[in-house]
């Protein structure tokens, strides 16, 4: 019983952090949200994991598409109608099927422990989406037809996927998400694993 209590306990934190502390960081970090181009995000991935292969750009037309119920993640968000954080992991098997996630609102990375197993460690009280498929989320940062139906038959070539949405203006969260799923990647040396990473910061018009 007593455990029962602490786990209940605990749930019931983690959530009110869902709620409290995603707003707390939307408000310390909306003013400092910085518009991009390729070649600075690309420069930013080179300096913080040197490897800026597969990179995307979120597309202005899906920033708000990635909050609703086809796109979104995080499904206590879902209810409480709060927008999606600019840092998150997806992780997809080969068929394209989402086997976890993560958000920036669920704290430290690497206090989940969702990187402790391969793959993805399943953490009951996070509310992940489990409907997401990766066949529909290139919607959020492919244009064309082509573009999408070349990734998707990319991906299909191995075992896994991982994408990372990051962007540079959130500072410790997207420079250590990206440096762990780098880490955890590399230590898999018997799995095929494709890493997709996307800029989830508003794309810069050239002049």
């Amino acid at each position: 019983m007593w455990k029962r209590s602490i786990h209940n306990t605990s749930t019931i934190a983690f959530l009110f952090f869902l709620l409290t502390g995603c707003k707390t960081i939307a408000i310390l970090k909306i003013y400092q949200q910085k518009k991009e181009m390729s070649h600075e995000y690309n420069t930013y991935l080179h300096r913080t994991i040197s490897d800026s292969s597969y990179s995307y750009q979120l597309l202005p037309e899906m920033y708000d598409s990635i909050s609703h119920e086809k796109y979104a993640l995080n499904t206590y968000k879902l209810k409480t109608n709060t927008n999606a954080s600019g840092v998150q992991i997806r992780m997809y098997d080969q068929s394209g099927l989402l086997i976890n996630g993560y958000e920036q609102c669920f704290g430290d990375l690497k206090k989940t422990h969702l990187l402790d197993s391969f793959p993805m460690k399943q953490i009951a009280h996070l509310p992940i989406n489990k409907t997401l498929r990766f066949q529909t989320d290139i919607h959020l940062f492919c244009k064309t037809p082509i573009q999408k139906q070349e990734l998707i038959e990319l991906s299909n070539q191995y075992h896994y996927t991982i994408c990372v949405y990051y962007a540079e203006w959130m500072g410790w969260y997207a420079e250590s998400t990206l440096k762990q799923i780098k880490q955890y990647i590399s230590k898999q040396k018997e799995e095929k694993i494709l890493f997709i990473k996307i800029n989830s910061s508003p794309k810069k018009t050239a002049l």
